[in-house]
């Protein structure tokens, strides 16, 4: 089996949908596409020299592979982004789930629209692949991503609510600034499980590898390995989120346990992989690393 054969006809069909939806109405969805393929990225990483699979089921493996990278847009169309939190800290000081409404309904309509047609979309593959259990497990995996995502939108709501008009000054008194920005860091740290939720698709989607393509009689689930990935995962889409805030909230690009903690997986992950005695193995989990770090 060639992984890059089957990379670049997963891409294909993601193109192609991109293409087919934005010739329906001018919006840039190519933001929202993870150019990385990390999630069809994963399922191949348990692939080993002797993986040898019938051309018909490599065809549904395509096609299950496809869907689950535009479920990924679709998530990414929901996602909580920068213009949501620019748009809470003008409206503080509001009743907590006035607030969360009249977010939804100023700057998630089109995004929500894009991200439904994504996901319907996504689902026309994903059945092709003809096994409902995944089918169930995808859908649960969206359920939890879901789940996370308002989570943060939540905890992010209450954090700058608190804050009122004390907020207000953060660009003239360093105390409100250090303040936020640890509690922001609490938020983080206190809730890393729940946080990392956001990524069920992606811890999905090694299981649905591992399941297809793993000897067990050599290898077990690396639980560990694939935990430290999703979590790196995680801790750069909060980087990525806090770095891209408007200047206003500079303070908050540099958190200090997100560096921290990010160093520490990079450092655990090359430990462990290094260790893995499976040869074909350890190499996949070296190339699938440098689309992490």
């Amino acid at each position: 089996m060639n992984p890059a054969l089957y990379l670049k006809n997963v891409k294909d069909i993601v193109q192609k949908e991109i293409k087919y939806l934005s010739n329906l109405y001018p919006y840039n969805l190519k933001r929202f596409i993870d150019t990385k393929l990390l999630h069809a990225s994963s399922i191949l990483t348990f692939i080993t020299p002797g993986s040898e699979l019938h051309y018909s089921f490599l065809d549904k493996l395509v096609n299950l592979m496809a869907g689950i990278e535009i479920l990924a847009i679709g998530v990414n169309l929901h996602s909580f982004n920068i213009d949501d939190f620019s748009f809470l800290t003008d409206k503080m000081g509001q009743d907590v789930n006035k607030l969360n409404m009249a977010v939804i309904e100023k700057n998630y309509t089109i995004d929500l629209l894009f991200g439904d047609i994504f996901y319907s979309r996504a689902v026309i593959y994903i059945l092709r692949y003809g096994d409902f259990y995944i089918f169930d497990s995808i859908l649960n995996s969206l359920k939890s991503v879901h789940e996370g995502r308002l989570f943060l939108h939540h905890k992010l709501v209450e954090t700058v609510s608190k804050n009122n008009s004390s907020f207000m000054r953060l660009n003239k008194i360093r105390k409100h600034r250090n303040d936020f920005k640890k509690r922001a860091e609490e938020l983080i740290i206190e809730n890393e499980d729940l946080i990392s939720g956001m990524n069920s698709i992606l811890k999905t989607s090694f299981f649905i590898g591992w399941g297809i393509f793993s000897n067990t009689d050599k290898q077990g689930f690396p639980y560990s390995i694939i935990n430290n990935f999703i979590l790196l995962k995680t801790f750069n889409d909060l980087e990525n989120f806090f770095a891209n805030l408007p200047k206003n909230f500079i303070f908050l690009k540099n958190i200090s346990y997100i560096k921290s903690k990010k160093q520490f997986l990079i450092n655990e992950l090359n430990k462990s992989i290094a260790g893995l005695e499976l040869a074909p193995l350890r190499d996949n989990l070296k190339v699938l690393k440098k689309l992490y770090y």
